[in-house]
């Protein structure tokens, strides 16, 4: 299978896979209000796995050396902490407070790679908050978010260019859901 064929594969099963976790949302908010948190959340997944891919090859470089890895990791495009990253706030997804690590999650990001995440001095995730009275109070927002979690956890939004090669599907991914959201 060549790199398109593989390329368009992987895209089928994660526009699908975006579609389930819009799925989520229905019938609790509008589609205006859900579709800045699904683009927000699949950029934060990329990242996420793009880090992971680099954290992988700067182990077996530098031999688990935290420090040395860490030194590396800071100097890439967008750094990550820890706190912000997606695989962490899936770990945590059946505690109480699934709104407020995602927003923190989102400032923590913005904070520490300020100018990449703004367009004209506005940040790219304004109109985004995880924290809402729309989704319901207090417990009745955590179930929704843990299931967003879940949706993103899924083999098929496996988002690491080890896997996913130089084919755009991030970027048709956000095309996909664009178009879905048009149409909805």
């Amino acid at each position: 299978m060549n790199e398109l064929e593989q390329g368009l594969k992987y895209q089928d099963g994660i526009n699908n896979a975006l579609s389930a976790a819009c799925s989520s949302f229905r019938g609790t908010v509008s589609v205006d209000r859900y579709k800045n948190l699904i683009l927000s959340m699949l950029f934060l997944k990329y990242l996420s796995d793009i880090w992971q891919d680099y954290y992988g090859d700067y182990e077996s470089v530098y031999d688990s050396e935290q420090e040395l890895i860490e030194d590396k990791r800071v100097n890439l495009k967008f750094y990550l902490p820890c706190e912000a990253n997606f695989y962490n706030l899936y770990q945590h997804r059946h505690q109480p407070g699934n709104g407020m690590r995602i927003n923190w999650a989102f400032h923590i990001l913005e904070k520490v790679n300020g100018p990449q995440l703004k367009d004209d001095g506005i940040s790219v995730f304004q109109h985004r908050s995880f924290i809402t009275h729309e989704f319901g109070e207090g417990k009745q927002i955590d179930p929704i978010f843990c299931r967003l979690l879940e949706d993103f956890a899924i083999p098929e939004l496996i988002l690491k260019p080890s896997r996913i090669g130089a084919f755009d599907v991030v970027g048709r991914a956000f095309e996909y859901l664009l178009e879905h959201f048009a149409v909805s």
